[in-house]
């Protein structure tokens, strides 16, 4: 199990995304400080996710998404890049490697 600090909207997307390409993988939405946001400390409340996968299902989830941004620039030079189907994929999924990157191992 992995633990994340997020702000809300941070945690609405990751959760919409990562459910498209592992809707095996669960996130757990642990507290969530409204406070914060409605006092005017934040602009989004910040969260605290639990991810509920294996340290084998974490490193091949980052391969994953690494994968995207190499699949996106690894294209002929007759292609221009950002247009092809592979990019796409890229810009849709691969902000999520550096979210899940800081991710922190918890003991289940």
């Amino acid at each position: 199990m992995y633990k994340l600090e997020l702000s809300l909207d941070v945690y609405q997307r990751l959760e919409k995304c990562l459910s498209e390409i592992h809707p095996e993988i669960n996130l757990i939405l642990v507290s969530c400080d409204y406070a914060m946001a409605s006092l005017g400390f934040v602009a989004q409340p910040p969260c605290t996710i639990q991810v509920d996968m294996t340290e084998q299902e974490y490193e091949a989830l980052l391969d994953e998404l690494m994968q995207y941004e190499i699949d996106a620039y690894n294209q002929p030079d007759t292609q221009i890049p950002e247009k092809t189907p592979e990019y796409q994929t890229y810009v849709k999924y691969g902000w999520m490697w550096d979210i899940f990157y800081s991710a922190e191992y918890i003991e289940p």
